[in-house]
């Protein structure tokens, strides 16, 4: 039985600072039905294997794995992070080399690359990731305006990739693989075979409804096939590691997908129906899915997940 050890809290208590130890078995637990306020600032710490630990900047995860000279980070965080994320990979790695994945190009998950870059990272990323991440961007959902800022050069992949790839650190192989049209269009499924940990990215979020964004490609079609695709390199003893929230399991990840297979079925019906986005929302498809942190309603992830069906063909 695998087990999570909390190891330094910086800031004010999260989530992660009232769990102490997690114990695999407890993660099958619905946590989804607990209200919670938007997360204070803070950056912590969790062990999820030798050498390899859970790095959370406000509920924004990060998975840290080192041997030798060598590091691997999948994502980043936000950029107020950045010292604290050097300092801590200094301590585990003062003179080796570090390999950046970014699982998609937002703004909370590419956050200290532009750091991490000047200090010698090399970014690896998928290919659509790059442009978008120089450009910036905007999206608005509901009440919810989120807008980032083109990323300094430093901060841009200096790797990229069209659908899969791979890392090594020592006896560690890490598979890259790209879904298309899930979260954005430039997502990647991170998979560490020798740990069996498994990274999402926002592809998967347990903190309630995924974001859609239909802008950079995103739609609920690609997000349930990007989902079977993680779900194909997962097994019993895997750890998920989410976009945001607590890790979860394989079976935590399927109920994931089935939650959003549930809304899509009925929707796309009702869209070959001809109906329009407000007799959708009036359905209530997703009202029974209860969020832990409430960005945006259930009438916001209808609207994504319409239009995202209603686009133009791709």
């Amino acid at each position: 039985m695998t087990t999570y050890k909390q190891k330094r809290t910086w800031g004010l208590p999260s989530v992660f600072a009232s769990i102490g130890t997690i114990v695999l078995a407890m993660l099958e637990a619905d946590t989804t039905s607990t209200a919670q306020t938007r997360p204070p600032r803070n950056f912590d710490i969790v062990t999820i294997g030798p050498h390899m630990e859970l790095m959370v900047s406000q509920l924004s995860n990060m998975t840290l794995g080192w041997t030798g000279k060598e590091a691997v980070l999948v994502d980043t965080g936000l950029e107020w992070a950045s010292q604290k994320l050097i300092a801590e990979l200094r301590q585990r790695n003062p003179s080796g080399h570090l390999t950046v994945i970014n699982t998609h190009w937002h703004f909370d998950h590419v956050g200290s690359n532009a750091a991490l870059g000047k200090a010698g990272a090399l970014i690896l990323a998928q290919a659509k990731v790059g442009p978008r991440m120089a450009q910036g961007g905007d999206a608005v959902i509901g009440q919810v305006h989120l807008h980032a800022e083109p990323v300094a050069k430093s901060g841009l992949p200096g790797r990229v990739y069209e659908n899969k790839t791979n890392v090594r650190i020592k006896d560690e192989e890490i598979v890259i693989f790209h879904p298309q049209h899930a979260h954005t269009d430039g997502d990647s499924i991170v998979k560490w075979t020798k740990a069996d940990v498994l990274n999402m990215g926002d592809i998967f979020v347990a903190t309630g409804f995924p974001l859609l964004d239909v802008q950079s490609g995103g739609s609920l079609e690609g997000e349930i096939a990007a989902i079977d695709m993680g779900l194909g390199v997962c097994d019993s003893k895997t750890i998920v590691i989410p976009g945001h929230g607590k890790p979860s399991t394989c079976r935590g990840l399927s109920e994931y997908r089935d939650r959003l297979k549930a809304i899509a079925g009925p929707l796309q019906q009702a869209i070959a129906e001809g109906k329009s986005l407000e007799q959708v929302q009036a359905m209530r498809l997703a009202d029974s899915w209860k969020q832990e942190m409430a960005y945006f309603s259930a009438d916001d992830f209808i609207a994504m997940a319409y239009r995202g069906y209603s686009a133009s063909p791709r």
